[in-house]
Order: C-alpha cells, then sequence, then structure tokens
C-alpha cells in the first residue's frame, strides 16, 4: 500500500493504513536482485493505526537505525498465508540498530506479531503489548537466524494460540508461543518487573516452616503451564490464565487456604494530554474487559 521505496529518513507519523491486500507499509529494501543502497531506514515510524491487512502489517528488508514506536497493528493475516514465511504484524529482515517500543498489536489471524528474520543485529523489542495471536506456527515474538545481540524485554504477550500447519511441506500443526527463538545466539530476554505477590507466596512458606524448592523461575505463564504438563513441577499462576486447561484436565488446581491473594491493578494516564490510537486502544480494552 504504501512503500519507501528503498529510502531513508522518513518520518511517518499519525496515519491510518487500512485494507491492504498484502502489506500495509514497507519501510525497507524490496527484493528482486536489486543492488542495496548505502543507507536504508534511519526512519520513524510513530502513532500510526494499520487496520485490516492481508499478510502482514509493516515489513522491512535491511531496515538500520529506525525507531517504530506507539503504533496500534490490529486485524492482520487473514489472508492465510503464513506458511509463505512473510507473515506478521511487524516483519524486518537484517535490522540494524532498531528500536521497537510500546506498540499494540493485536487480532491477528495466521501471522506472528513481531518477527525479527535473518541476521538481525542490536535489535530492541519493548513494552509493547501484543494479544489474541491466534492460529500462528510461531507466536508473539519470534527470532531466527541471528547471531549478534539483541534484546526482548518488558513485552506483555497473552491469547497466542497454535496454527494449523499444513502446505506443500505438511507442516504440523503446532506454535501458540510467547516467544521463540529459533538458529538464534545471543538474544536477551528480561521481564524485570517485581512483584509483591511473589513475596506473599515466599513469607506464606517461611511462616509455615515449608521448604520452597525453586529450581527454575520462567518468564511467561505460558511457559510455565508447558513445564507442568510435562510433569517438571508444580506452580502458582492465577486461575484465569488456566481456565483452558483445567476445563480439559490438561492441569488440575489445588486450593491453598493459606493463600488467598486479590491482586489490584490500576491504570494511570495523563488527564490532559493527547492521546495515541495504541494507547487508546489499549485503555478501550482495558475497560472493556473490566466491565
Amino acid at each position: 500500500m504504501v512503500s519507501l521505496s528503498r529510502g531513508n529518513h522518513w518520518i511517518i507519523e499519525d496515519c491510518v493504513m487500512r485494507h491492504a491486500n498484502a502489506v500495509a507499509l514497507d519501510i525497507g529494501m524490496q527484493g528482486g536482485g536489486k543492488v542495496s543502497p548505502a543507507v536504508i531506514g534511519y526512519a520513524i515510524v510513530r502513532r500510526n493505526h494499520i487496520d485490516d491487512v492481508g499478510v502482514c502489517g509493516l515489513a522491512g528488508l535491511a531496515v538500520q537505525n529506525t525507531l517504530i514506536e506507539s503504533n496500534l497493528i490490529e486485524h492482520v493475516g487473514w489472508q492465510d498465508a503464513e506458511l509463505t514465511w512473510e507473515a506478521g504484524a511487524i516483519k524486518l529482515h537484517v535490522s540494524r540498530n532498531c528500536l521497537l517500543q510500546h506498540n499494540v498489536i493485536r487480532h491477528l489471524d495466521h501471522a506472528m506479531a513481531i518477527w525479527l528474520d535473518y541476521m538481525n543485529n542490536n535489535t530492541r523489542v519493548t513494552g509493547n503489548v501484543i494479544g489474541d495471536t491466534l492460529e500462528t506456527v510461531r507466536g508473539g515474538i519470534y527470532i531466527e537466524a541471528s547471531h549478534n545481540s539483541n534484546m526482548f524485554d518488558h513485552n506483555i504477550i497473552w491469547k497466542a494460540t497454535p496454527g494449523h500447519g499444513g502446505s506443500t511441506a505438511n507442516f504440523p500443526s503446532h506454535g501458540g508461543w510467547g516467544i521463540t527463538l529459533d538458529g538464534t545466539d545471543e538474544t536477551v530476554i528480561a521481564h524485570n518487573i517485581t512483584s509483591p505477590y511473589r513475596q506473599i507466596v515466599l513469607e506464606a512458606f517461611q511462616k509455615h516452616q515449608v521448604p520452597l524448592h525453586m529450581d527454575i523461575e520462567m518468564p511467561t505463564v505460558e511457559t510455565i503451564k508447558k513445564m507442568v504438563q510435562s510433569k517438571m513441577g508444580v506452580a502458582f499462576v492465577p486461575r484465569m490464565c488456566a481456565q483452558a486447561e483445567l476445563a480439559n484436565g490438561e492441569l488440575v488446581e489445588i486450593p491453598v487456604r493459606e493463600l488467598q491473594v486479590a491482586r489490584k491493578i490500576r491504570l494511570v494516564h495523563p488527564a490532559h494530554r493527547n492521546l495515541s490510537h495504541a494507547t487508546t486502544a489499549f485503555l478501550e480494552l482495558v475497560k472493556g474487559s473490566h466491565s
């Protein structure tokens, strides 16, 4: 729909891109054997709304020194072309020195949310909210074939479900993961958010003089559930995050009378500031879930 045509130093802000059969926004170098320019990227993509896209919301090949922030990207992937390996809300190849932050990505079918494909270097994905990534053979964030340092931190990822597989390669039905690394080294995955509820659990065990052996701590609820299903231990997780597994018998709930914890979450924002598309969508999502 919109392409920077292998350009650099563009600023794309506060735009709406909607109803694209394939790709809504291209910020990199197209393929087809063209000679790569010396400089690609150095762009700012901020506060845009990308909606109703068949294959890929934002794509970029060989993008460098680019900021992608505070965008709302939704309803991507309805062409069901994930197994052509180019489908995603955001997909970058050979990115270098890029920052993807504070984006809201939601309501995807047959597409990954954020996909860093091949030889990425010093790219950070932080503070993004990702939800409703449905029927994907990968999941929320996926990086592959990258051997230099990249970082994923402080992202919220929920409700990723497995894809149906298929194609001429007879790809199996799997996926639905939060964060996936494939053929990749030196990637840092960090969730450095302290929680008072962890301390409540520790104090409860100490109070009743019960030994607590925590051999492994994992950053995501989905990973924790998979490990419990593999009979690697027991875990405390929010009941709302395990309802499906409890219903189909994959997990068993054991009530603990000594632990009755009510979680209070408050959301605040500046009262007199114009909100971006992504922020407005996130507030609507939270209010809808609460009601």
